[in-house]
C-alpha cells in the first residue's frame, strides 16, 4: 500500500479513537450523573455538582492526556521525517509510544526510509560506474584524481596516471562480433584489478580505453607497473573455443611534472599512450617534445610544411637481400627530414604530425615522386632496383590518391614491377573494405602491393585472400627475438608456410644477427633486410654499395 493511503488510514484510525473515548468518557459521565441523583449518593446538590464538574475534569484529562501523548509522537515523527526529507537516512525513526497506529506508521517510514538508501546507492553506483566491467568509469575517476591532488599538494607526494587502450580490439568486434569483444573488455578488466593494490583505481573511459591511477614515488615505479599490465595483457585470453591474445599499448602522466589539474594528467597520459602505440614499445611516459599541442610541435609542423617546398627533406635507401645466395635485390625508401636547426628528424618525429595537421598528402606525393625519379635514374644506370615506399592509412581513405598515383607513373618511365608499395596491416585495417577497393586501383595500375608489419592485427587472414598483394612482411617484433623465443618462432614459420601456400613471396625485416639469418634462411624466408645486412644509405653509398656487391657476389659487411 502507498504511503499517503497508509496515512490516510492512520488518520482514520486516531479519529476514530479520539471519537470512541470521548463517547466513552461522556457515557460514563451521564451514567455517575444518574447514579448519585437517582440513589442519592450525594447529600446536597452542591456536592452533587462538585462530583459532576469532579468527573468533568477527570474525563477532560484523561483525553487531554491521551490528546497530549498522540500530538507529541506525531510531532517526533514529523521532525525525523522533516530529517528523511532533506536527505538525511541514517537515522532510525523512533517515536517511543504505546499508540499501535503511530507506532506501525514509524515503521512503514522506517522501511521507505530503507528503500530509499538502497535505490540511491544503486543510482549512485551506476552513476559513477561502468556497467559493462563494473568498474570506475570517467566521474568517479575525476573525483580520485583530484583527491589525490589535494593529498599530494599536502605532503608532497607524487602519483601517476596511465592511460591504456588494447591493440586492435576493433579487428576483434569486427571479426568474432560484439559479444566477444564484451567478454574481452570483462577478462581484461579482471585482469587490471587483480595486478594493482587495493589503494590504486582502475576505470573504463569507454570503449576499449582503460585508465589506471597509481600512487608511486617515482617515475621507475610507475614504468613498473606498466610493464605488469603488459606482460598480464599478454597472457592468453580463453573465451569458449577461442584462445586470443590482447596486447595495449600504455601512456603514463605523473604529477605535478606533467600536469597539475585532471584533464592536463588526462590528455597527456593520452599522449603518451599514443606514443607507444605508434613505435611499438608498449608504454611511454609523456614528453614535451612529442605532444602534437605543444608549442614546440606546433612549429615544428610549420617547419615541416616549408621542409615539404623546399630541399630539407631527403630519402635514404635500405638494401633488401634473397636469404638463398645474399643477393640485393631490391631496397625500401625511408624518409629523413635534415632540420637546420633540430638536426636529423626521424619518421616516428613528424609523420604523425603530418597525418593530424593534414601534411601527410603533399608529403606522401613529394617521398612518391622522388623514389620514382630515383628508381628511373637507377634504370638509366643499368641498376634493376624494385623499390618499396611506405604509405600511410591517411593516404588509403583519400578518393584522390589512386589517380595521383596513376598521374604520377603518367609522367614517369619506370618499370611499373619495379616499384612497390608498402601498407602496414593496421592501416589496411582501418576500413577494410575501402583498402581492399584502393588496392584493387593500385592493382590495375601495374603497382606490386606489400603488406609492412605483418602479424601485429586480428583480421588479416580474413580479409589476406581478397587483397591483390604480392609480399608480406614479418614484423621485426617477431624477427628480433625468434632465435631464443619459441613462440616468436612459431608466428614467424606460420607465416612463411601460410605466404607460400598464397603464392606470395616473404621479407623479413630486422635482421640484426647471423644466428637469425641462419634461421630465416632454414625456414624458407625469401627476402631479408635490417642492420646486419646494411643500414639505410644515401643514393650515392646505396649505388656504391650495389655495384660491389654485384661485381663480388656476396653479402658486404655492414655499413
Amino acid at each position: 500500500m502507498q504511503l499517503p493511503n497508509k496515512l490516510a488510514r492512520y488518520g482514520r484510525s486516531l479519529s476514530s479513537r479520539v471519537v470512541v473515548m470521548a463517547l466513552f468518557t461522556h457515557a460514563l459521565l451521564v451514567l455517575a450523573t444518574v447514579v448519585i441523583v437517582r440513589y442519592g449518593y450525594a447529600a446536597s446538590l452542591a456536592n452533587q455538582i462538585f462530583i459532576v464538574v469532579a468527573y468533568l475534569a477527570l474525563s477532560f484529562s484523561f483525553a487531554g492526556i491521551t490528546a497530549w501523548q498522540m500530538t507529541a509522537a506525531l510531532k517526533k515523527l514529523g521532525l525525523q521525517s522533516r530529517r528523511v526529507a532533506s536527505g538525511d537516512f541514517a537515522s532510525q525513526l523512533e517515536v517511543g509510544t504505546q499508540i499501535v497506529e503511530i507506532q506501525q506508521l514509524a515503521d512503514d517510514l522506517n522501511n521507505m526510509r530503507r528503500e530509499l538508501v538502497e535505490q540511491a546507492n544503486r543510482l549512485e553506483h551506476q552513476a559513477l560506474h561502468d556497467a559493462l566491467t563494473a568498474l570506475p568509469n570517467r566521474v568517479l575517476l575525476r573525483d580520485r584524481v583530484e583527491a589525490a591532488i589535494k593529498k599530494a599538494r599536502r605532503e608532497g607526494s607524487k602519483f601517476s596516471l596511465m592511460i591504456m587502450d588494447l591493440d586492435h580490439f576493433k579487428e576483434v568486434n569486427d571479426t568474432l562480433g560484439h559479444p566477444i569483444g564484451d567478454m574481452v573488455l570483462q577478462l581484461t578488466a579482471a585482469k587490471l584489478r587483480h595486478r594493482l593494490r587495493d589503494c590504486d583505481t582502475v576505470a573504463r573511459l569507454g570503449g576499449d580505453e582503460f585508465a589506471v591511477l597509481i600512487f608511486t614515488d617515482d617515475v621507475e615505479a610507475a614504468q613498473h607497473v606498466a610493464q605488469k599490465i603488459r606482460e598480464a595483457l599478454e597472457r592468453p585470453l580463453r573465451i569458449d573455443e577461442l584462445t586470443l591474445r590482447v596486447g595495449g599499448s600504455i601512456g603514463i602522466a605523473t604529477y605535478p611534472s606533467d600536469g597539475e589539474d585532471f584533464e592536463t594528467l588526462l590528455r597527456r597520459a593520452d599522449v603518451a599512450m599514443y606514443t607507444a602505440k605508434r613505435e611499438g614499445t608498449g608504454y611511454a611516459l609523456y614528453e614535451k617534445a612529442r605532444d602534437p599541442n605543444s608549442a614546440n610541435l606546433l612549429s615544428l609542423t610549420g617547419e615541416l610544411r616549408d621542409a615539404i617546398d623546399g630541399e630539407d627533406l631527403t630519402l635514404y635507401y635500405q638494401p633488401k637481400f634473397r636469404l638463398t645466395d645474399k643477393k640485393i635485390v631490391g631496397a625500401e625508401a625511408l624518409i629523413r627530414w635534415n632540420h637546420p636547426s633540430r638536426g636529423m628528424v626521424m619518421p616516428n618525429d613528424f609523420i604523425p604530425l603530418a597525418e593530424k595537421s593534414g601534411l601527410i598528402e603533399p608529403l606522401t606525393n613529394w617521398v612518391l615522386k622522388t623514389a620514382m625519379n630515383q628508381t628511373e635514374a637507377w634504370e638509366k644506370m643499368g641498376m634493376d632496383v624494385p623499390l618499396a615506399v611506405n604509405i600511410s592509412a591517411k593516404n588509403l581513405q583519400m578518393q584522390s590518391f589512386p589517380d595521383t598515383l596513376a598521374s604520377l607513373f603518367k609522367n614517369s618511365k619506370i618499370k611499373r614491377q619495379n616499384f612497390v608499395l608498402e601498407l602496414t596491416e593496421s592501416a589496411l585495417l582501418v576500413d577494410p573494405n575501402q583498402a581492399i577497393k584502393v588496392l584493387e586501383q593500385f592493382d590495375r595500375v601495374g603497382v606490386r602491393l606489400s603488406i609492412d608489419d605483418f602479424g601485429t592485427g586480428y583480421s588479416s587472414l580474413a580479409y589476406l585472400k581478397r587483397l591483390p598483394v604480392r609480399e608480406l612482411k614479418i614484423d621485426r617484433v617477431f624477427v628480433r627475438d625468434m632465435v631464443s623465443n619459441r613462440n616468436d618462432l612459431a608466428i614467424v614459420t606460420a607465416t612463411i608456410q601460410m605466404a607460400h601456400g598464397l603464392d606470395l613471396s616473404v621479407v623479413a625485416e630486422g635482421i640484426e644477427d647471423e644466428p637469425t639469418l641462419g634461421l630465416l634462411t632454414q625456414l624458407g624466408c625469401d627476402v631479408g633486410q635490417g642492420y646486419f645486412f646494411s643500414t639505410p644509405l644515401t643514393s650515392i653509398q646505396f649505388e656504391e654499395f650495389w655495384r660491389s656487391a654485384q661485381h663480388t657476389g656476396i653479402r658486404l659487411e655492414p655499413v
